[in-house]
């Protein structure tokens, strides 16, 4: 049973992973940009940066997949403990500078 004071506890948990998991989804678009910036400023041949690009996306879905996977099974197992916290904390920093790196690279 669920203790009443536990209930917004549990509800920002549930916020916060289903967050990861959008910010993890939109990171592969900015990783993407952010190769697309990088290549740009070494060549300027646009056929293999297409090429590049696609195969770049393709690895960080399966990453961002796997990273679903991963954390969802860590956070049933320590759902609401300071453990949990911690991974989303230190989740969050990581999804939210690949955004901002994006906006500074490109």
């Amino acid at each position: 049973m669920l203790h009443p004071r536990m209930l917004p506890k549990c509800i920002a948990a549930i916020v916060l992973w289903l967050t990861t998991i959008a910010l993890g989804i939109v990171d592969v678009y900015f990783v993407r940009q952010i190769f697309f910036g990088l290549y740009a400023r070494v060549s300027r041949a646009h056929q293999p940066a297409i090429l590049f690009g696609d195969v770049i996306v393709v690895l960080v879905a399966i990453g961002v997949v796997a990273f679903i996977i991963i954390s969802t099974e860590f956070h049933r197992q320590h759902f609401c403990r300071h453990e949990s916290w911690d991974v989303f904390a230190w989740t969050l920093v990581v999804q939210l500078a690949i955004p901002f790196i994006a906006v500074f690279i490109v």
